[in-house]
């Protein structure tokens, strides 16, 4: 439940309908109940199973292995191998030795990565499968993988061998400032536990020469069925695979004299416990203080409706006073966020963070705290109340809404809460009732005593970060709890809330018309023609019950500006987001949006400009209001405009400093042949932004509706949208001057340049091989490029991950454009050892060569053939496929009903089409390779 509960808890709606889940009436004393949809049960050696029927997305399943134990629970000389264990299931079962699983599964459509994967954290270790269900026995041999994790991993001696190398690359890719930063500051934030001592990269002198026994030593003692939840929720019989479920997990049986699962305590503390750490590639500038308890069980109605309403409720506040203060230019911080919720383990915290000004350390911390101390003192207003309110029970109505169309792996990360953290799992038409019982009757003064019971309960943990220069002085202990003795026993003002009851609009445009109307009945898809030269496009669904996707592009873009102007122009959409609509600015907008579910928002990019958002089809009038007025009535407000910019600032300042992005940076301008319009952005950059001059370029690209587009995706109903699209769409200002993007001249380097890179400390180097040149662009030829780069990446991964123990991860990107060139690029793209890059290089170059000489031989093409033909059995009942599509099919002058024939050109990918492809794409005569190793010693 934790996953759907933060996403009813963020979100923000109004309007409530009397619906018959609210005629049951709930006493606070009841206890809350397991949701009836899931077939649940425990087996006779301890192993809990969670099972749903959900058929969205229809023919798929989502399965998972738990098991409740991470790095927590390793040995000294296991630190690290919880993980490893992990990757060792990938590598060898009694079933499917050495790497055939991933293979197998790859076979049936599962992408590994996306759809077969695994994550180990300090308490437990998740497998992950996501499969199709329509295609034989494969969702059985899924069960069946999982039953293999659990009791028959192989630990072949090559294979550990091997693995110990793929898991030190993933070790190597971690570090870094934060990684150091936090390795100093775990001791202290977790003061005394075991979590200070562990980490679930663990350490890479244990992971280099742990004896194999002592990496089975782990899983021999953890991996038992009494530690373990199988989940599995899709389109099947769920009566069916329980009982599959129960004859695969019931053989598997407990270690005699097993190791009790300890849970590990956080001991509380008298005093103010503070860390300070500063780091030469630290990039930001962090504080934050955090109050540690335990977590307190929910088992009640009356449970519920504290730890999930009532502090939902202070939550929101909290959050957006914080806002507003950053927004208005009153908080000398560029980002900050508190409230309470899971931390680790059996562990809650309330927290609070700020993104700090280097030049405002102390009156930043000063100021997080004031805003938080501020609520505890003065309390929050019921006008703040009631906003938050109509949020919280407008988000859980359009969840209600969707209950039928909730995805798998909602359902899957909620059981999965339930079995790690009991979290509990009352089921969407329970959590439904109790939000319309509770919610309205929850006061003023309840939410208003939240605060000292967060605040006082126990002593906190501060902590700083930040960069290590000579223009930083990071602040002492004593000034860190000087600040928050100051804060607490200041009389702080009370909070204001300024709000609006004016409408949007302040007067209705006048309608104008649809003039031609023109069907395409192979996709469902209805094209509007408007009076004023616009173009609107309509695809209804019922893909959602209540989700309407919105997107507005026309050409044009920063390309039209100057060189000179050029960093006005890409700021324009945000500049304008800040400053507001119309007479509103952005903190009122927001506040009068309070209770529905929308949003709009602007965008500009290198070649066009456009529009983008979504509704309910409660809100969807206010959805056409807002694009109405972004493209009509957009607010400048020097004093928002220089906040955003100080904050950007604040947010580039120090960038330069992490190694990954020095390394981006040359990599950026190096492709660009170091144009003008391809600079890193910078704090620097941002002194040339003209804010006024934005403001007008923003005006410029949005005047003329002639050359814009709109798209509509999911459950319209076309003739409600047809008056809203001619009062609010067809209205829209027109000058018929059709501007387009311009060539701006941007070009990557022809022939082979090499260039390397020097930058931090950590012994990693990231490489890139970039190929490019100039194709027809099609389709079909995109397609081609695509499928033959995921065949590629499956050979080195295959190669220089699994066999040369090289690497963590391997990508092979490929792009294709039409504008302003028809040009592709591909990147090929790894992390590893400084001291291995030429000879990885180098296998790549050889399996490249091999993949131009002749076509693939394996199952490659297979899998992806399999993969792409899941992939859009899914996509297809997406909104968010069609939406993309369609801005694809009408941006690049493509036939709109080929997006229903994406079969046929899945069906013509074959070895020969992979060999063809590369041979036409791949010029090792034309490839940049760009190498991050690290600085050079002085």
């Amino acid at each position: 439940m934790k996953q759907l509960r933060l996403s009813i808890l963020l979100g923000f709606i109004c309007a409530m309908q009397p619906l018959a889940a609210s005629a049951q009436s709930l006493d606070l004393h009841t206890k809350l109940p397991f949701d009836s949809e899931v077939r649940t049960g425990k087996l006779p050696n301890g192993l809990t199973y969670y099972i749903r029927h959900n058929s969205y997305p229809e023919h798929r399943a989502e399965l998972r292995l738990v098991i409740h134990a991470g790095s927590v629970l390793e040995d000294p000389d296991q630190q690290g191998l919880a993980h490893l264990n992990e990757h060792m299931c990938f590598n060898g079962t009694a079933k499917y030795p050495h790497n055939s699983l991933e293979s197998f599964l790859e076979e049936h459509g599962a992408r590994f990565g996306a759809d077969l994967n695994a994550s180990t954290s300090f308490d437990e270790t998740i497998y992950k499968e996501s499969l199709p269900t329509d295609q034989g026995a494969v969702l059985d041999s899924g069960i069946d993988i999982l039953a293999e994790w659990a009791h028959h991993v192989s630990f072949d001696s090559n294979e550990v061998e091997k693995e110990r190398g793929v898991v030190g690359e993933e070790w190597r890719m971690g570090r870094g400032a934060f990684e150091r930063i936090y390795n100093k500051q775990a001791p202290i934030i977790f003061s005394g536990s075991q979590y200070g001592n562990r980490n679930p990269i663990g350490l890479k002198t244990v992971i280099d020469t742990a004896h194999r026994s002592t990496v089975m030593r782990f899983y021999h003692d953890w991996y038992r069925p009494d530690l373990m939840a199988v989940v599995v929720v899709g389109d099947f019989d769920a009566a069916q695979m329980e009982q599959k479920i129960k004859a695969l997990f019931s053989p598997l049986t407990n270690p005699a004299n097993e190791r009790p699962r300890t849970e590990y305590p956080i001991p509380p503390h008298q005093e103010t416990l503070v860390a300070i750490n500063t780091d030469k590639e630290m990039p930001q500038t962090i504080f934050s203080m955090m109050f540690v308890r335990p977590k307190e069980d929910e088992t009640t109605v009356a449970d519920y409706r504290g730890k999930e309403l009532v502090t939902g409720l202070y939550n929101q506040m909290l959050n957006d006073r914080i806002q507003e203060a950053i927004q208005k230019g009153e908080a000398p911080f560029a980002y900050a966020g508190a409230g309470d919720g899971g931390f680790i383990g059996h562990f809650n915290a309330f927290s609070i963070f700020a993104l700090l000004r280097q030049d405002s350390i102390q009156s930043g911390v000063k100021s997080v705290l004031a805003q938080v101390y501020r609520a505890k003192e003065t309390g929050f207003t019921q006008s703040e109340l009631d906003r938050a309110k109509k949020a919280m029970l407008s988000q859980m109505e359009k969840t209600w809404n969707e209950r039928a169309k909730t995805k798998n792996a909602d359902f899957v990360r909620e059981y999965i809460s339930n079995f790690t953290d009991n979290e509990p799992s009352p089921g969407i038409d329970y959590e439904y009732t109790l939000y319309k019982q509770y919610v309205p009757g929850i006061s003023l003064a309840e939410v208003n005593a939240l605060s000292p019971t967060l605040l006082d309960h126990a002593s906190p943990v501060m902590t700083f970060e930040g960069p290590e220069n000579p223009t930083l002085t990071p602040p002492t202990k004593e000034e860190l709890l000087g600040a928050l003795s100051s804060v607490e026993h200041e009389h702080l003002a009370a909070y204001n809330d300024n709000v609006s009851n004016a409408q949007l609009l302040a007067k209705a445009p006048t309608p104008g018309k649809i003039i031609s109307e023109k069907k395409l009945a192979s996709i469902g898809v209805t094209i509007w023609q408007l009076s004023n030269g616009a173009r609107v496009v309509l695809k209804p669904t019922d893909f959602k019950d209540d989700e309407i996707l919105f997107h507005a592009t026309a050409p044009g873009g920063s390309s039209t500006a100057p060189d000179a102007d050029y960093q006005s122009a890409q700021m324009c959409d945000n500049i304008v987001e800040n400053c507001g609509l119309a007479s509103f600015d952005a903190t009122t907008i927001k506040k009068m949006l309070a209770g529905k579910e929308v949003e709009v928002s602007p965008y500009v990019g290198s070649l066009q400009q456009g529009l983008s958002g979504h509704s309910t089809r409660q809100d969807i009038e206010t959805m056409f209001q807002l694009t109405h007025l972004y493209m009509t009535e957009p607010r400048y407000d020097s004093a928002a405009s220089a906040v955003f910019i100080t904050r950007q600032k604040t947010m580039l300042q120090n960038m330069h400093k992490m190694p990954e992005m020095a390394y981006n940076d040359s990599l950026q301008v190096t492709m660009a042949q170091h144009h003008y319009r391809a600079r890193p952005q910078t704090a620097e950059s941002m002194d040339e932004v003209n804010t006024p001059k934005a403001y007008d370029y923003y005006k410029k690209l949005f005047s003329d509706a002639s050359g814009f587009t709109f798209f509509f995706v999911g459950n319209i109903d076309v003739k409600t949208l047809r008056p809203l699209v001619e009062q609010y769409l067809a209205s829209l200002p027109s000058t018929n001057q059709h501007t387009t993007w311009r060539d701006v001249g941007i070009s990557p380097p022809k022939g082979v340049l090499v260039k390397n890179v020097y930058s931090g400390t950590e012994p990693k180097s990231v490489v890139s091989m970039i190929y490019t040149g100039h194709k027809k662009f099609s389709r079909e030829n995109r397609f081609r490029l695509s499928a033959m780069a995921q065949a590629f990446q499956m050979v080195l991964l295959d190669d220089i991950r699994e066999d040369k123990s090289g690497v963590y991860y391997v990508r092979v990107s490929p792009s294709f454009s039409k504008y302003p060139h028809d040009e592709y690029r591909i990147t090929i793209n790894f992390g590893c050892n400084p001291a291995r890059v030429d000879e990885l290089v180098s296998e790549v170059r050889k399996q490249l060569d091999t993949l131009i000489s002749k076509p693939l031989t394996g199952t490659y093409v297979e899998r992806v053939h399999k993969i792409l033909t899941n992939e859009l059995q899914v996509n297809l009942r997406e909104n968010k496929y069609w939406i993309s599509q369609l801005q694809d099919a009408f941006w690049n002058d493509l036939d709109p009903n080929s997006i229903a024939q994406s079969s046929s050109l899945i069906d013509k990918i074959t070895p020969q089409s992979v060999f063809e492809t590369a041979k036409d794409y791949f010029d090792p005569n034309n490839c940049v390779e760009v190498v991050l190793y690290p600085q050079k010693a002085s």
